[in-house]
């Protein structure tokens, strides 16, 4: 990641701004067209990179599942340990992955902010720490304006990044930013192993 310094000051700044409240919609949506949250979840394993704020895991608290949110700011950790929330403080290229352990891994445009090798490196231990038929839910950015370090990549680049995996579906969102000109292109990527 580009320093542990820069996240924890953008967590550690007063206001609302990257401490969202509420999960996003498309993590809600991978769950419940992966898994019948309705019956019992405590066997479905997911893991977060870059939980940020929480706001994920309160939904995968929410429904029982087992979880594990990795986070690179200990002021985010904190937050969410103090709310009740599994949050550990480390980086993904460092983590201790588990083989053919979870369910679920997502990434909601947290990878984006490592360079190329360490993205190659973490895909790879996604892939391994995921269950046969596990999926990687990843949000990929494919041009923005990021004050932070960010590896932008286009869909034929990141599919081939993906390439151990049996199966990978890629969708193209644009978004114009609003009171602006500028606008945004990320990908919703589904990976299984």
């Amino acid at each position: 990641m580009n320093s542990k310094n820069e996240w924890e000051k953008i967590y550690s700044q007063p206001g609302n701004r990257n401490k969202n409240k509420y999960p996003f919609d498309i993590i809600i949506s991978v769950v419940n067209s992966r898994f019948d949250i309705s019956k019992s979840t405590e066997k479905i394993k997911i893991l977060e990179l870059g939980s940020g704020w929480g706001n994920n895991l309160k939904f995968f608290r929410d429904i029982g599942a087992n979880y594990l949110g990795i986070e690179q700011s200990i002021t985010a950790v904190e937050h969410c340990n103090d709310i009740g929330l599994k949050a550990k403080h480390d980086n993904f290229v460092s983590f201790d992955y588990p083989i053919n352990f979870y369910d679920l891994i997502i990434d909601r445009q947290s990878l984006q902010h490592n360079n190329l090798e360490s993205i190659n490196s973490v895909v790879k231990s996604v892939h391994s720490s995921l269950k046969k038929n596990g999926l990687f839910f990843s949000q990929f950015v494919i041009s923005d304006n990021y004050k932070v370090q960010t590896t932008y990549l286009q869909p034929e680049e990141y599919e081939s990044i993906l390439s151990n995996f049996s199966s990978v579906s890629i969708n193209i969102h644009s978004m114009k930013e609003f009171n602006s000109d500028n606008s945004a292109s990320y990908m919703n990527v589904l990976a299984v192993k």
